[in-house]
């Protein structure tokens, strides 16, 4: 929420006088609400492709482990110097 909220100040403080300007246009709020509900619904579907998108570029990071950092390797190294320390 920390970066993001600089980027929704404009819109909450411009959401106010937009409503009313397409009152005084318009005589009625329908259009205004019309406009917030569309601009709802793209942020909701940019936040789903955003999402996607570093799941998809998580999921290819992870795909091939490097054989010298996965986690079984490192343990049986340890088991391995541990039990050439000791009389396994």
């Amino acid at each position: 929420m920390g970066y993001g909220y600089p980027l929704k100040i404009p819109f909450t403080f411009g959401s106010v006088p937009l409503a009313g300007y397409v009152y005084d246009r318009t005589g009625s709020y329908d259009a205004a609400l019309l406009i917030f509900i569309a601009a709802f619904l793209a942020a909701a579907l940019a936040v789903g492709v955003l999402r996607s998108l570093a799941g998809e570029a998580r999921d290819q990071r992870h795909a091939e482990p490097d054989e010298a950092y996965s986690p079984s390797s490192r343990v049986g190294t340890r088991f391995t110097l541990a039990c050439a320390q000791t009389s396994c």
